[in-house]
């Protein structure tokens, strides 16, 4: 038993190996990806160890880990689309205000301030 551990499955380094399984990636493919040690990672799945601040940074920039769920156990594992918008990667009140600005330019701006905002958004545009 680790010395942390008081029922497993509640603990933050149950839940990264429970993650890492359902990847899934094998221990020594995160730790690669994280940039820490096998065996620290091991210590932390074991729950002898805690994950250091650095270590839950680089988790939250390198995997697709909700880092929540890992220290709480509530939510999914897994951050989605969805909930990134959530946490303001994608702020429709912003692209709204946006879309309201290109309206007026439209429909008050002058004709070159419009060729130019017609010209950015084509140029701009990726295509399907």
């Amino acid at each position: 038993m680790g010395i942390l551990e008081k029922g497993s499955d509640g603990l933050i380094g149950s839940r990264l190996r429970s993650w890492r399984k359902n990847v899934p990636l094998k221990s020594f493919q995160l730790a690669q990806k994280i940039n820490i040690t096998p065996s620290s990672l091991s210590d932390i799945e074991l729950n002898k160890s805690l994950p250091s601040a650095d270590t839950l940074a680089k988790l939250t920039k390198s995997t697709s880990l909700n880092i929540k769920w890992l220290l709480t156990g509530y939510g999914k594992m897994d951050l989605d689309i969805s909930e990134e918008e959530e946490e303001g990667e994608f702020d429709f009140d912003e692209w709204g205000e946006m879309c309201k600005s290109m309206k007026r330019i439209v429909k008050h701006g002058d004709d070159k301030k419009v060729e130019m905002l017609k010209g950015f958004i084509i140029g701009a545009d990726p295509g399907e």
